[in-house]
């Protein structure tokens, strides 16, 4: 998914857009702090990128993170080859009101969480998609039509069943269930 996106930004970023972009990739390593290697800044490096990504690969207290997508410009959510890789933190990503990109395997809840909820765009994969017909996908749908500089509304309707009172609503009636004779 990277390297899909590294690509496009590479080849179809506008020029005044790549000279003011930056990336910031924050706990990308569940090595203990201070001895996680770098694996998403030498990607970047192949691709002509190495100024424009920061990788900080210790991971972030939450309150931190959470300021993090507040002050982001726009957000970034890289899923997994795994068509079962869920991305744990989306709520908060979604509920941030900031520009989102979702690149997540095709057959991922996300997608139809996204597609469903809105606040974001969302662009599947596969393993048989090429880095280039990725790359080209991210552009159309991220880069060309301006998307990366335009947070998309969240439909608070479709979002509420992922909420932490529904959520818990469903705890809670599960636990009744176990609680009748």
């Amino acid at each position: 998914a990277l390297d899909g996106l590294f690509h496009a930004l590479a080849t179809d970023a506008p020029a005044d857009l790549l000279k003011r972009l930056r990336l910031h990739f924050l706990g990308t390593s569940y090595a203990p702090a201070g001895q996680g290697e770098p694996t998403i800044a030498p990607l970047a490096a192949r691709h002509g990128l190495q100024a424009n990504v920061q990788e900080i690969t210790d991971r972030q207290p939450l309150s931190l993170t959470l300021a993090s997508l507040k002050a982001a410009d726009a957000l970034l959510v890289v899923g997994s080859n795994d068509p079962g890789y869920t991305a744990s933190k989306l709520a908060p990503y979604l509920l941030a009101g900031r520009p989102l990109l979702a690149l997540m395997h095709r057959q991922s809840a996300v997608v139809d969480m996204i597609k469903s909820c809105g606040g974001g765009v969302v662009v599947p994969f596969s393993e048989q998609d090429s880095t280039t017909d990725l790359a080209q996908r991210i552009s159309a749908a991220w880069l060309a039509s301006g998307q990366h500089a335009q947070a998309l509304p969240l439909d608070p309707l479709a979002f509420a069943p992922h909420t932490a009172a529904a959520q818990a609503r469903i705890l809670v009636q599960f636990f009744r269930r176990c609680l009748q004779p």
